[in-house]
């Protein structure tokens, strides 16, 4: 049987690809519109951007539903029968936050970095979709607890500091627990997973945790390391 962590990265490794598959295609396509002035620019992103984010977006959605399907399945303790489902996705928001963003770029720096920057920026609203299926889902069942943001080790600071955020407790609940609602605390290309927590469930703290003590440590006042030593003893882990 597969390791929740293993379909974790599976997941995450599927939203990676779909990245890359879609700024193969996203980057020819918008060179397209090379010479193109202010206001036919910003028609033409409009015209193009929501079907590749959609197309490359849906993808991830039904990989997060079956990986939801998949973990609950495996390791829910629970006799309820639940199936993930897609949520409705605000497509005209994701586009307009990718054109706003292309525009100030023309008007900063011309067309030439437009095709790579917001084929990089696409990433983030495409995988959206993953996270967004993934939050919807534990907030309509009833066993589980959170989405929950796990970094890997090695992780950028900004990733550190969210995931080492996201599993904060106290007396064994979660608090301050970031979920895939706040697309902020996300970068493109990020390589952080996502993991359920089900009732009953302890938080995800991996050992290496300890070397994001001092990341937190800086933004939180000098909390961070009573924190993980109050989580490790309320969850028995060590």
């Amino acid at each position: 049987m597969p390791t929740r962590n293993a379909l974790a990265l599976k997941n995450r490794n599927t939203m990676l690809q779909v990245s890359t598959l879609m700024k193969r295609e996203a980057v020819p396509v918008l060179s397209k519109g090379s010479n193109l002035g202010q206001n036919e620019l910003g028609g033409f992103l409009r015209q193009v951007v929501p079907g590749i984010i959609g197309r490359y977006g849906n993808l991830n959605a039904v990989t997060a539903a079956d990986y939801y399907d998949t973990t609950r399945e495996l390791f829910a303790n629970s006799t309820k029968v639940y199936k993930a489902t897609l949520p409705i996705f605000d497509l005209g928001a994701k586009t307009d936050a990718v054109v706003n963003y292309g525009m100030a770029t023309f008007m900063d720096q011309g067309f030439d970095t437009i095709p790579d920057i917001l084929s990089n920026a696409m990433t983030l609203y495409v995988s959206q979709y993953n996270r967004e299926t993934m939050d919807f889902n534990a907030g309509q069942d009833s066993v589980t607890k959170t989405v929950q943001r796990v970094a890997e080790p090695g992780a950028c600071a900004f990733c550190a500091l969210m995931a080492f955020s996201s599993t904060s407790a106290a007396e064994g609940n979660l608090i301050g627990t970031r979920t895939y609602s706040y697309e902020p605390d996300f970068h493109a290309n990020c390589h952080c997973t996502t993991e359920v927590v089900f009732e009953g469930e302890a938080p995800i703290v991996p050992d290496y945790y300890a070397t994001f003590a001092q990341e937190y440590d800086e933004a939180q006042g000098g909390t961070a390391k009573e924190v993980l030593a109050k989580m490790r003893a309320n969850t028995g882990r060590a």
